[in-house]
């Protein structure tokens, strides 16, 4: 019997479009149907199963996580839904021009850890985040401190601890530091859309088994 995919990125509107502009980051709890996630874990779930060291055929394990680097190989509702026409006009309005999904992955937490330290991802474009489980702070939570996307990161905001492809932040010396964060709390099929320069972190967390869909979305050069 077929199943049917239930979501609707028409429900996206002007309001949301202004909140991802001013914030950096829009979280829209429970938005894609359990019927959709649960058709995408049968679909990936023979390949998570298979652990195997060439991961354009496979799922493969660095450090505490568990990844499908080319998930639309293995779901094809998966890939619906990050190439979907209304969800796509949705981002070019925010971009204003053409838009192209730059990676697309499905990242398993498989053991505890101790997180990620406040940091801004490094280049432009918007990340996505679909999750294939329930957020919480047993799992672990990603947290971001809103409207940290359109300022200048000034070195005495910075951690020694510098990586190529992030910048870590001590928040206690920047202008936020009394400003809460945006928690990505809700249900399967909660969805993500944030600045990749937001300031964000994953607090610790005790037990593994948050399944999330990954995408990069940027802007097409002209």
């Amino acid at each position: 019997m077929r199943v049917e995919m239930q979501y609707d990125f028409s429900n996206l509107n002007q309001t949301h479009l202004d909140t991802l502009k001013e914030e950096g980051v829009l979280v829209l709890p429970d938005f894609i149907s359990e019927q959709t996630i649960n058709l995408i874990k049968k679909e990936t779930s023979p390949w998570l199963e298979t652990v195997g060291f060439n991961n354009r055929i496979s799922s493969f394990i660095i450090g505490s996580n568990q990844w499908i680097e080319h998930v639309g190989m293995c779901s094809l509702t998966a890939l619906k839904l990050a190439l979907d026409d209304q969800f796509i006009n949705f981002l070019e309005d925010y971009f204003e021009t053409n838009v192209a999904l730059g990676s697309f992955s499905l990242q398993r937490k498989v053991f505890p850890e101790k997180g990620l330290r406040l940091h801004s991802d490094r280049g432009e474009g918007l990340s996505v985040f679909i999750y294939l489980t329930d957020s919480s702070e047993k799992t672990g939570l990603t947290e971001f401190v809103g409207r940290s996307h359109a300022i200048e990161i000034k070195e005495s905001y910075l951690l020694k601890n510098k990586v190529d492809d992030a910048e870590y932040i001590d928040i206690e010396k920047s202008p936020f530091k009394s400003k809460p964060f945006t928690k990505t709390i809700g249900g399967k099929g909660t969805l993500v859309i944030f600045h990749r320069g937001i300031w964000h972190q994953l607090k610790k967390f005790k037990s593994p088994g948050r399944e999330i869909l990954m995408m990069q979305y940027f802007q097409k050069d002209s």
